[in-house]
């Protein structure tokens, strides 16, 4: 702005209403022209500036967006580890009780092939031998039915019930099991 006042009040106020420089009268040529190459040169710097802030701005934007593409594709990787343990624990899982199953399982089918294999070479098996090949099989079979509870109580995700097992029990149905599975050179002892 142009001015003859060089009161101070009158200098803020202008300033206040948007003024950049001023200049008093009288002027001098050389003195409006120096300032004006100066504003010249302020706005050539802040048009600079501005494009230089513009120009950041739009390669952090683009910067910002990689970022959360590879956050994206960095969830996706962790779910995909997550699946894959999963699976590996149903597998584990699976092996587990298949190799459970299956000694519940022998605890049957020994014990039938052991009296299938007497009556056929035999003719006959003494009745207290078959009550106990028939409790044996009874208490695997339950072991079956126990186990397949536990599971479908685990695939509801229903509350688990625990109760106590007698261990001594269980060794003893593992000796009559293996006791009729081995040859009879095999001596057991259980101590």
């Amino acid at each position: 702005f142009l001015t003859g006042y060089s009161d101070t009040d009158y200098k803020t106020k202008a300033f206040s209403l948007g003024g950049v420089d001023y200049i008093t009268k009288p002027f001098k040529r050389e003195e409006v022209i120096a300032r004006v190459k100066t504003h010249l040169e302020i706005g050539t710097y802040r048009k600079f500036l501005e494009d230089e802030v513009q120009k950041r701005t739009l390669e952090l934007e683009i910067i910002n967006r990689q970022l959360q593409v590879e956050m994206i594709k960095a969830r996706q990787a962790e779910e995909n580890l997550i699946q894959a343990q999963k699976m590996e624990t149903v597998g584990t899982l699976a092996g587990g009780l298949a190799h459970d199953f299956n000694n519940i399982l022998g605890g049957i089918t020994g014990p039938l092939s052991i009296v299938k294999f007497k009556l056929k070479n035999q003719g006959e098996i003494d009745k207290q031998v078959l009550e106990g090949y028939i409790d044996t099989i009874e208490q695997s079979s339950a072991r079956a039915v126990n186990m397949v509870k536990h599971l479908l109580t685990l695939s509801r995700k229903h509350e688990l019930t625990l109760v106590p097992v007698d261990l001594n029990l269980t060794v003893r149905h593992v000796m009559k099991i293996a006791e009729s599975s081995f040859d009879k050179s095999v001596e057991l002892d259980p101590q």
